[in-house]
């Protein structure tokens, strides 16, 4: 049987590998400076999850897929928020006040979001937005192991969301307020 879906989610698995790698190297350096390149290096990743996902929840489906005209466009956000990222000391887009919280297992990085990373906002909602009421309504009009498979992918894109609203909203879990790709190992 074929199954066009799988390769969206492997690009969203090893986006998700490279975002939890990322930010393990964030937590395992001790300086300023290395923890704001993994957290630079992150942004990559963390955008292009949701947009792989939301790929993924499409074709799982059997929605008509994104066409490329808009597919080019919203995959140019992950790459243009990284680079704005890694140049963020000239213009300050992306975070201010950078600064290292002493915390347990490690010391966390800590910062105030810019404009663009706001920005990034209504990208991050609408595309995990579409994935999850496309999830709800499939999953509504199966029945059986279907009907379970689609939970289980609905919570997979929840977890992962919920720590994304926290993050947000400032609440912190051991002094960390990104707790997104310890979601997305348990998603």
């Amino acid at each position: 049987r074929q199954m066009p879906w799988a390769r969206w989610l492997i690009a969203a698995l090893f986006c998700q590998a490279i975002y939890i790698g990322g930010y393990l190297g964030e937590l395992l350096t001790e300086s300023l400076s290395g923890k704001i390149f993994w957290d630079n290096l992150q942004w990559l990743p963390s955008l292009s999850i949701v947009l792989f996902q939301a790929l993924f929840v499409r074709a799982y489906t059997g929605r008509k897929p994104l066409p490329s005209w808009l597919l080019l466009q919203l995959g140019i956000v992950p790459i243009a928020v990284t680079t704005l990222a890694f140049t963020n000391p000239w213009h300050h887009y992306i975070a201010l006040g950078h600064r290292i919280i002493p915390g347990w297992p490690a010391a966390a990085l800590y910062y105030e979001f810019g404009t663009v990373a706001w920005l990034t906002l209504p990208y991050w909602l609408g595309l995990q937005g579409m994935s999850i009421v496309t999830m709800v309504e499939y999953g509504l009009a199966q029945r059986g192991v279907f009907r379970r498979q689609a939970l289980g992918i609905l919570i997979g894109l929840l977890l992962p969301s919920l720590t994304f609203v926290t993050a947000l909203l400032g609440i912190t879990l051991a002094g960390y307020r990104d707790i997104g790709p310890l979601a997305l190992a348990l998603a």
